[in-house]
């Protein structure tokens, strides 16, 4: 056993050389006063050496002893709890990291998708690159994982021609009702918005991609907020406009309605945050839907009568607003004459030459009603 703890003593010094001094003996040498364990446990090189453990004479002093209770770094330390069992190792990353990572990597892929799709679409040497990013686009949005800003993303700064293709490629039947109506108020609403000059032909036809697939989505996502929102301009009251006189059907009418008057569906009949807010640009979108005579219920007209009322002090002077109540006492006589009071308080603001033609179809569907 001797010559063993010899033999450990040679390798340490081997691999750590050191000069001690005579107020720091070196620990490894042997004294015939101590003992050596008879039954010691485990390999040679295992073994404990006394003055490692009690320092003093011989040994490491006591103010650098590796014990817990003379190092200043573990002195404070709070004890561990015992352990209860296998200990299971914590995750390296967290769900909200893993969240993080994918949509940067998302929002890093949509970036570079954009950049492809944002070269010249009418050269011929482009095509396999806008192909290569629109079957990119597809395959992230048939995943159904894109947030509102990876969509911005993939769409800065590409041509309107370009956006229709990509629109034509993604936009299916299979994509469902609620991711295209994040797409469409992410990339479309703003493009709507925007406009200082009629809407061109292509981004017409990129609305009518919508369309024809996902019409509710359309209206959700662009129609409906233009319409609430208060800088709308002609601009794009014409884009409203004429997708309401040709191209939506009698029923997506009163969808449009429904979304526009009630503040995107919050509340009930003759409740809307808008209420109140409207302009002439407003009011001539409504009287596309009345020209059409969509099949319109009481309460969708009593809430357009609502909004009259609401707008009527700031509209006094307004053609528009009486031509409009006119127009829906004259085609939806019997709603009307169920809420006649609210349509008269609008007859009794306006200060129009039409009051009395007002007055007269007001009592006329009063008395349709009676009858």
């Amino acid at each position: 056993r001797r010559f063993m703890a010899m033999e450990v003593q040679w390798a340490v010094l081997d691999h750590f050389p050191c000069q001690w001094s005579d107020a720091h003996s070196n620990p490894f040498i042997l004294r015939d006063d101590v003992a050596l364990p008879v039954d010691s446990a485990g390999p040679p090189d295992a073994l404990e050496q006394p003055s490692v453990r009690q320092g003093g004479e011989g040994g490491v002093p006591p103010e650098e002893s590796l014990t817990p209770a003379s190092n200043p770094e573990t002195q404070h330390r709070p004890r561990a709890a015992p352990s209860q069992g296998r200990t299971i190792a914590a995750p390296l990353h967290t769900a909200r990291e893993e969240k993080e990572g994918d949509c940067t990597l998302e929002l890093t892929e949509c970036r570079g998708i954009a950049k492809v799709l944002s070269v010249d679409a009418h050269n011929p040497r482009n095509e396999a690159q806008i192909q290569d990013g629109i079957r990119k686009l597809a395959a992230l949005l048939a995943g159904g994982s894109l947030g509102a800003r990876a969509l911005e993303a993939a769409f800065n700064g590409v041509g309107e021609e370009s956006l229709r293709r990509a629109l034509e490629a993604c936009v299916t039947v299979e994509l469902s009702h609620a991711n295209c109506t994040s797409l469409v108020r992410a990339v479309l609403l703003p493009r709507v918005q925007g406009l200082e000059q009629p809407a061109s032909r292509a981004l017409f036809a990129s609305l009518n991609v919508i369309l024809t697939h996902h019409p509710k989505a359309l209206i959700d996502g662009v129609l409906a907020p233009v319409f609430r929102d208060e800088r709308v301009g002609p601009a794009q009251a014409e884009v409203v406009n004429r997708l309401l006189k040709d191209a939506l059907r009698p029923g997506l009418l009163v969808h449009f309605l429904e979304q526009a008057l009630r503040g995107g569906g919050r509340g009930g009949a003759g409740a809307s945050e808008e209420c109140g807010r409207w302009g002439e640009l407003q009011v001539s979108m409504v009287q596309q839907v009345i020209n059409r005579k969509p099949p319109l219920g009481s309460p969708i007209v009593l809430l357009v009568l609502e909004h009259a009322r609401a707008s009527s002090e700031r509209l006094r002077k307004s053609l528009k607003l009486s031509k409009l109540v006119l127009s829906l006492a004259q085609k939806y006589a019997l709603e009307v004459g169920q809420h006649a009071e609210v349509a008269l308080h609008v007859v009794r603001t306006t200060e129009t030459f039409m009051k009395n033609a007002l007055n007269k179809a007001i009592a006329e569907a009063s008395a349709k009603r009676r009858d």
